[in-house]
């Protein structure tokens, strides 16, 4: 299957917005699908407060703090450092499984979506929790190679190795573009390295001799949150020059900007998921979903990053 012939050049802001535009079609009809950054927002926050006590526990647990005196010996200094050590990883491999899993449920309703169905909070997360093993286990084995790359790169002294070990990881992050619809969408248990193999394959092969997925909607956010925060900012400039503002009104408009850029976190990271669902359906099937423009979707794709990449 070759979808390359025809691609259009658009540019990556007008893409980022035609397929902001699918996604959010794929949105008014499914609501529901913006509860999953919502719920993992919520899970990563109960996540790391109990990882957080659980230190504390831990800490106390050591005798390093007793009777409100602190004892920091050397093998003491070393528990410490072993337990906040201990905590960061945990916390990283934690909230990256929550958010992994979330993404999945995101992908799977708008699947279900583009496969005429009428997805819901249910489904979806129930779609994703088939695949919690699966999606654990990759979780865990790409958070460990990230960890692993950022050690080496801070470990490293030599620029050019940090260079080397950025673009490793740059490489890394893209090859694992398609990894949590391959896991999520497969009829059968899919392997974390597994994984990563088939998004490569999808990458390569079905656009030729290299491809990845550009999410120019990734750029319309970034817009999007730049004129938001802009805005807020040219406000309070404003405020400031009129003089004195009660300070119940600059409470109420902290937390209504706060909500804002709240929501708008949430509809991106629900559109970013909905349209890699998208390109996942066109790069599998050669079709695009009904609420996508076909010709936009394979313009999402930008060859020469792949061909840097993966060669």
């Amino acid at each position: 299957m070759n979808l390359t012939p025809t691609t259009p050049k658009i540019g990556r802001f007008r893409r980022g917005m035609a397929l902001a535009r699918g996604a959010l079609r794929v949105l008014r009809l499914d609501k529901e699908l913006m509860m999953m950054p919502i719920m993992s927002a919520l899970c990563n926050i109960v996540a790391v407060i109990l990882l957080v006590v659980f230190v504390i526990v831990a800490f106390f647990g050591t005798g390093i703090a007793v009777h409100g005196s602190h004892d920091f010996s050397s093998s003491n200094s070393a528990a410490i450092k072993i337990i906040g050590i201990g905590a960061v990883v945990c916390a990283y491999i934690l909230t990256t499984i929550i958010s992994n899993f979330f993404s999945g449920a995101i992908i799977y309703g708008a699947t279900q979506r583009f496969k005429g169905g009428n997805p819901t909070v249910r489904s979806s997360i129930a779609g994703a929790s088939r695949k919690f093993g699966p999606l654990a286990f990759f979780s865990i084995f790409t958070a460990t190679v990230g960890l692993a790359l950022q050690v080496l790169e801070n470990r490293i002294p030599f620029f050019a190795a940090k260079a080397a070990i950025w673009w490793a990881g740059a490489a890394w992050s893209v090859a694992n573009v398609f990894a949590i619809p391959v896991i999520v969408l497969s009829d059968k248990k899919v392997q974390p390295l597994a994984a990563t193999k088939e998004s490569v394959k999808i990458i390569r092969n079905v656009w030729g001799e290299s491809v990845a997925a550009d999410l120019g909607i990734s750029l319309v956010g970034l817009l999007s949150f730049v004129g938001y925060i802009g805005f807020w900012v040219l406000l309070g400039v404003g405020d400031a020059q009129i003089g004195s503002v009660p300070a119940l009104v600059v409470a109420t408009l902290v937390l209504v900007a706060v909500l804002g850029l709240l929501a708008l976190i949430v509809l991106f990271s629900t559109l970013t998921g909905i349209v890699k669902a998208a390109l996942y359906h066109y790069a599998t099937t050669g079709e695009a979903p009904s609420l996508f423009d076909q010709r936009l979707l394979q313009a999402s794709m930008t060859p020469k990053k792949a061909r840097r990449i993966f060669g």
